[in-house]
């Protein structure tokens, strides 16, 4: 690969202040494997985060630090909420809790997060609609580990959706208004 200016300059600076700088990990090339597809095809206003994604019982540690990290994009601009919380009482959300603007562009998000107020074995991680929105998401390549660990730890169960939902939940599914579906690798996306 023939280094472009950025990579010069970043180069020249590592070099002139001895290495003495931190740079997060750049991001992967593009996700592969399967995708989930958050398909809702009826405007929701009033409850957006009503349709979800999620996952439970993911075991963290509130003494760590965690990294959340995933590919997304939309069949149009909108928003998807992205959250953890507790998945038995009381239920509180803790570390992450973010609506991120999203469009027809794959869009590479990762979120570090201490988990403080994590009940060990009894957290959720949930993807919802950010606003009300008649739009498709579609997620992959989802990793949660702990900060500084390889991300081939992931605590999350079938992270790329190799076994359908495998332990993937959906919430408020209905024909002809909200349902999560698996696209294969290669995808052949709709583009409506």
């Amino acid at each position: 690969m023939k280094p472009t200016r950025l990579h010069l300059i970043v180069l020249a600076l590592v070099g002139l202040f001895g290495g003495a700088f931190s740079f997060a990990q750049p991001a992967p090339a593009g996700p592969s494997g399967n995708i989930a597809m958050l398909d809702r095809r009826v405007p929701e206003p009033e409850k957006p985060w009503l349709h979800q994604l999620w996952q439970a019982d993911i075991d963290l540690d509130p003494a760590q630090r965690y990294v959340l990290s995933f590919w997304v994009k939309s069949s149009a601009p909108t928003r998807l909420s992205v959250s953890t919380k507790h998945s038995v009482s009381p239920w509180d959300y803790f570390g992450v809790r973010e609506n991120i603007a999203i469009t027809p562009e794959w869009k590479w998000v990762e979120l570090p997060f201490r988990a403080t107020r994590a009940i060990p074995k009894h957290s959720r991680l949930s993807f919802a609609f950010g606003n009300g929105d008649a739009v498709k998401i579609m997620v992959a390549n989802v990793v949660l580990h702990q900060e500084g660990s390889d991300k081939s730890k992931n605590l999350l169960y079938d992270a790329r959706f190799e076994t359908g939902l495998g332990e993937w939940k959906v919430s408020n599914r209905k024909p002809g208004v909200f349902d999560v579906v698996i696209v294969p690798w290669p995808w052949d996306l709709p583009t409506e």
